[in-house]
């Protein structure tokens, strides 16, 4: 037998409740004191920073991996404050 789900919460990036969650915990702590690292230039990027976040691609691992990430970022208008090959 089914049972009805009433509401599903996603908490996972790139969706907001985690990142409520984890700016819930940085008690007096300003936004842009807070630096998203991530590998994902659609995903990790854009949300931190729409938070008023600092960002910083890593391009070493994960998605970039083996790829120059400036022609990525021309194409989508997507830039992180930083890019370091590894953290």
């Amino acid at each position: 037998m089914d049972q009805e789900i009433d509401e599903v919460q996603f908490f996972g990036k790139p969706f907001p409740k985690v990142y409520e969650l984890l700016e819930k915990t940085l008690i007096n702590t300003a936004p842009n004191k807070v630096i998203m690292c991530g590998d994902s230039l659609h995903t990790d990027i854009p949300v931190a920073a729409t938070r008023g976040w600092q960002t910083v691609l890593v391009t070493r691992d994960g998605l970039f991996t083996g790829f120059e990430t400036l022609e990525f970022c021309k194409t989508f208008n997507l830039f992180s404050d930083w890019q370091f090959s590894s953290i």
